[in-house]
């Protein structure tokens, strides 16, 4: 479809009411360990490129706005769930 290139996403996800204070330690711990080389070879080997994000909330937005970009395509395709 003309206009969508599609990507793949990762990401770890916690209950909507988890405190804010229980997110942030393993958002910022994952965000740190991409910044050792010897992971980001490993991941490059597999063809993974990290996008750490600055925020919990970030990777939010990004799932919204994911999920809206291909609920599109599908919609334009006549694609539906049964």
């Amino acid at each position: 479809m003309p206009g969508f290139a599609v990507d793949n996403y990762n990401g770890f996800v916690a209950p909507h009411a988890t405190p804010a204070d229980r997110v942030a330690l393993p958002h910022r711990e994952i965000n740190r360990s991409f910044e050792q080389a010897d992971l980001k070879a490993r991941l490059g080997t597999l063809g993974i490129v990290p996008f750490p994000l600055p925020t919990p909330d970030a990777f939010g937005d990004y799932i919204r706005s994911a999920s809206a970009k291909y609920a599109k395509l599908l919609r334009a395709a006549g694609i539906r769930a049964k």
